[in-house]
């Protein structure tokens, strides 16, 4: 027994040690709100996208200290940011072929300026993510005050989470509370195994056609034949719901002097008159790609007629601009897609553009 309680009390003093080491205690307010938000940052790796599409080369995928995919040093020089999921953060896409990348240089070729555009995408944030981002993410980055806010949102919010966050503790005076607040906050450990778990659940069940899989295609097909009428009181009150959100995202982009532009997003749920079949679980049913194509439209919706209140500029898309080859799976741009969709961005804003910056 006492050799018991000798190696129990020398494993938590391991643990102990460890954590002072590795966790988080001692980190910025920056970095620490970085990893609890899952977005990486001072990271440069190379990634083979041939999962996902054909390509002879690895990718860079690249962040600065800041969190951001961007190639100007100081944040004070950036003119525009893209917000999103993993739409906006193009993670198996090589930073010269992202939409934000390539917008970048549209506007520079056109104006003369030294234009730039950072990206702040995060794969799978929702509006609610990109919320708190406003509150706890940029504004520690410094001298970050931005002209533009591209808002290319919606996808991730379409597929309703029924989710309760895990740091939704109690911010009472609780003593308990605060201690399980810190830890969240701060253990390496906590964090490790959140992302183990992350990754196991990383399945079809779990995140459906939003899933980044191999050949994610052959898992999905389109046999659905109308949408789910159990599901669309769900699916209106949803997009109530985001429209609120919304308009608290816009208002504070206005209230830091920026401009909204808000694109209103597509994606292959439906293909001529059938819809995927099962496309995302939601409580004890599926969503099926009649449903989503459904929730986005109420959402885009709702975009466009909040930001066009706020004297946002739309980005629109037509119904048949992107095609299925413009996408390596359901929702997510290959190289060909994401350079049309920049060209689409850039014609919507190349008027505002032009009379702030001039030829």
């Amino acid at each position: 027994m006492k050799k018991i309680s000798i190696y129990l009390i020398s494993l938590l003093l391991i643990l102990f040690v460890f954590e002072l080491l590795n966790g988080f205690w001692f980190r910025s307010p920056l970095e620490k709100n970085l990893l609890n938000f899952n977005a990486l940052y001072s990271v440069d790796i190379k990634i083979n996208p041939n999962d996902y599409y054909p390509s002879s080369n690895d990718i860079s995928y690249s962040r600065n200290t800041y969190g951001l995919r961007v190639n100007c040093q100081d944040p004070k020089n950036i003119n525009l940011v893209s917000i999103g999921g993993s739409t906006t953060d193009q993670r198996y896409i090589d930073f010269e072929n992202t939409f934000s990348y390539i917008l970048q240089e549209e506007i520079t070729k056109n104006t003369g300026a030294d234009f730039c555009v950072a990206n702040a995408g995060v794969d799978g944030h929702n509006l609610l993510n990109h919320i708190n981002s406003f509150e706890s993410w940029f504004p520690l980055i410094p001298s970050f005050n931005p002209n533009y806010y591209l808002l290319n949102v919606g996808i991730n919010d379409a597929a309703i989470l029924n989710v309760i966050p895990e740091d939704n503790v109690n911010n009472g005076n609780n003593f308990l509370a605060f201690v399980k607040f810190k830890i969240i906050r701060n253990s390496y450990l906590y964090s490790f195994f959140k992302k183990v778990r992350n990754l196991i659940g990383i399945s079809l069940d779990r995140y459906g056609v939003l899933t980044h899989k191999k050949n994610i295609r052959n898992d999905f097909k389109y046999t659905a034949l109308n949408n789910s009428p159990n599901l669309e009181r769900d699916i209106i009150k949803n997009s109530e719901t985001f429209g609120r959100n919304f308009k608290k995202i816009i208002n504070i982009i206005r209230s830091k002097g920026g401009k909204p532009i808000c694109i209103l997003q597509d994606a292959l749920f439906v293909k001529g008159n059938k819809g995927i079949y099962n496309a995302f679980p939601y409580q004890n049913d599926y969503l099926n790609g009649f449903d989503l194509q459904f929730s986005l439209n109420l959402i885009n919706n709702q975009i466009k007629e909040i930001c066009s209140d706020a004297n946002g500029i739309i980005v629109s898309i037509d119904k048949n601009h992107f095609i299925e080859n413009d996408f390596y799976d359901f929702v997510h741009h290959n190289p060909q897609g994401s350079r049309k969709l920049a060209k689409l961005i850039f014609n919507s804003i190349k008027k505002s553009i032009l009379e702030n910056l001039g030829p």
